[in-house]
């Protein structure tokens, strides 16, 4: 190979054996040599202790007060009291929902979290524990296929691109199946690698059929993604050879038996259930099922939530030549299938009709792999001396700028829904921007580039870390009295009969379920009209689910009567949504009820007191 002795090129190793990739220049390669296949590398303890710190750093966010903070959302809640059924009831084969199947998903999931809950209690901590874990392993998983890809400053810096990805970060901390399929998904990708660089070593090939079960398991045919991806990359280059490397005539059959034997004994039981499994995987992929987006939805997810890694892309016709592209992906280079990795899942999802923003974790971890390569090239200074047909991107200035953009984002709301108060709370997150305008002026200093910018990176990712850990224990303080768990304790606290049984009207709000510890079903008009009161002519009652406040309300002609007249039916209400207790004793003659009307609240001012019109079943016409 020939070249100028101002450039540098970067090209894969031709052997199998090797599976790492030897920058050269002027026609030699760097010092330093590849390992073979066999061959027994020495670990460096060093720098095995430094990534020990580096992985607890990392993982520290996932786990600061992940049992401190409610569920917020519907598939939180789903996700928890499905699990929370299932060790209930005792049935670990067939999952159920408010006492119905639930079919929607593979196992693994609930029976990780229900396991979690045996051990833990039914409590937000054991719903998180799973996905906590799991997100902790892929920060792990990414540093040593950084390590064993390219070196030690890769894996490293990779763990802690990843980590401070808002979309990692959050998902991580929900007990959804995100997190586990992210695991098992960079599990295939880099088996899927290494057992077509080293195709001696059985131990991929065997680490590849362990991780496409875990993805089976977990959310189904999804798992057949990332093998798509090995497959598009290894054709692409004419690796039509190496196919065979993966050995898939056996890991593909062998990852589907335990899903496949759990599907034919759910079949056995629940015949009716190949409707279901349709409409949770051909529906939404042509527009049949649920959470329809437009094409353009992952963008700005993709964007946002996998920052810092967007502001240092390397993007052909920017920053990067399209020959110097095509060429990589012709070659089959391993920087060719992370980037297949990014590129063909955003596709894919995009595509599909049926969109949510969780989608698209799995492009996280090989665009951190990117990142990483890309910030090793500028601490060593590679950069500097210039690569044909390639141009750094401006890494510090975007993320000073983004970073600086979303902190007074943060301020003006903080400011607007709590008040000045709540913006005092949110000055300490510009130690995070100021951190990166710190080492901005320094990005291009010389001499000695490693020392100054390692050091300079470093006290930029214990910033962002130490931001990310206090926003967290801020959403504790701000948010806590406005979800359910407050509202359900707050109902635990009232004067209430035991025998009284607990419904929703309207939206069916999974975490009364989970925090009443028992199932809470979605009233249906007989349950509505059946609520009774001791004086069939006396008003309808209604009473505030809220800590402010806990008052008893007559309601008369759709309006609310200043006053207290005691009464049976109890309604307790939350934003949205009504928490229905019916009053079961025999002795309580029945007046029936209907809800008129909408639901009236203001969040702003009392986001746990909502107002509902009722009459009484007399005055209808």
């Amino acid at each position: 190979m020939t070249g100028q002795a101002a450039t540098s090129q970067t090209v894969s190793a031709a052997q199998p054996e090797a599976s790492r990739t030897l920058r050269v220049r002027s026609g030699h390669a760097v010092p330093g040599s590849v390992p073979k296949v066999g061959e027994k590398q020495e670990l460096d303890k060093r720098q095995v202790m430094l990534a020990l710190i580096l992985l607890l750093a990392s993982a520290a966010p996932i786990f600061v007060s992940l049992g401190d903070h409610p569920l917020f959302g519907r598939s939180d809640a789903r996700y928890a009291e499905a699990s929370r059924e299932m060790l209930e009831s005792g049935d670990w084969l067939v999952p159920r929902l408010l006492g119905r199947p639930h079919l929607t998903k593979p196992p693994l999931i609930y029976w990780l979290q229900a396991a979690s809950m045996k051990w833990l209690g039914e409590n937000e901590l054991a719903a998180r524990l799973p996905s906590a874990v799991a997100g902790s392993l892929t920060l792990a998983l990414i540093m040593a296929v950084g390590w064993q890809w390219r070196s030690w400053h890769v894996g490293a810096m990779s763990a802690g691109v990843l980590a401070l990805m808002p979309l990692a970060l959050i998902v991580s901390r929900l007990p959804l199946t995100d997190a586990l399929l992210g695991f098992f998904w960079l599990g295939i990708l880099a088996s899927g690698l290494f057992a077509v660089r080293w195709p001696k070593q059985w131990r991929w090939p065997l680490l590849l059929c362990a991780a496409m079960t875990g993805a089976w398991m977990t959310k189904g045919p999804l798992a057949l993604v990332p093998l798509g991806v090995l497959l598009v990359w290894l054709a692409f280059s004419g690796q039509w050879r190496a196919m065979g490397r993966l050995r898939l005539w056996w890991t593909v059959p062998l990852s589907l038996l335990p899903v496949g034997v759990w599907a034919a004994m759910v079949v056995v039981h629940r015949p009716g259930v190949w409707g279901q499994w349709y409409q949770e995987t051909i529906s939404r992929v042509v527009g049949e099922g649920d959470h329809l987006q437009p094409m353009w939805f992952f963008i700005p997810v993709f964007l946002v939530g996998l920052f810092p890694a967007t502001a240092m892309l390397e993007v052909p016709g920017l920053n990067l030549s399209w020959r110097s592209a095509w060429g990589s992906l012709r070659r089959g280079s391993d920087e060719a299938l992370w980037a297949l990795a990014v590129v063909l899942p955003f596709v894919f999802f995009s595509l599909s009709a049926g969109k949510l923003a969780t989608y698209i974790l799995p492009c996280a971890p090989p665009l951190a792999l990117l990142t990483a390569v890309m910030l090793e090239r500028w601490v060593s200074g590679e950069n500097d001396r210039g690569i044909s047909g390639y141009k750094p991107p401006e890494v510090m200035g975007a993320v000073t700028v983004c970073l600086s953009l979303a902190w007074l984002g943060v301020l003006v709301a903080a400011g607007w829904f709590f008040g000045w108060r709540g913006a005092l709370l949110m000055l300490p997150m510009a130690v995070g921007p100021a951190a990166a305008a710190w080492l901005w002026p320094i990005w291009k200093k010389r001499p000695p580039p490693q020392v100054r910018r390692g050091f300079g990176l470093t006290v930029l990712f214990a910033a962002l870390i130490a931001v990310t850990c206090y926003s967290e224990e801020l959403e504790d303080a701000l948010l806590h009295e406005h979800s359910i768990r407050s509202a359900v304790r707050h109902i635990h606290g009232m004067d209430l009969p035991a025998e009284a049984s607990w419904m929703t009207v309207g939206k069916l709000e999974y975490g009364f379920s989970f925090y009443h510890g028992a199932q809470v079903p979605v009233a249906t008009p007989e349950d509505i009209a059946a609520i009774g009161e001791a004086d069939a002519q006396s008003p309808g009652v209604l009473k505030h689910a809220s800590p402010q406040a806990s008052r008893t309300l007559p309601v008369r002609s759709g309006r609310a009567v200043p006053g207290s007249v005691p009464g049976a039916g109890v309604l307790i209400c939350y934003p949205d949504k009504l928490a229905v207790l019916r009053q079961t004793q025999p002795d309580w003659p029945g007046a029936a009820y209907r809800l008129m009307g909408e639901v009236l609240y203001n969040p702003r001012k009392d986001p746990l007191v909502v107002f509902a019109r009722i009459e009484p079943a007399a005055s209808r016409p």
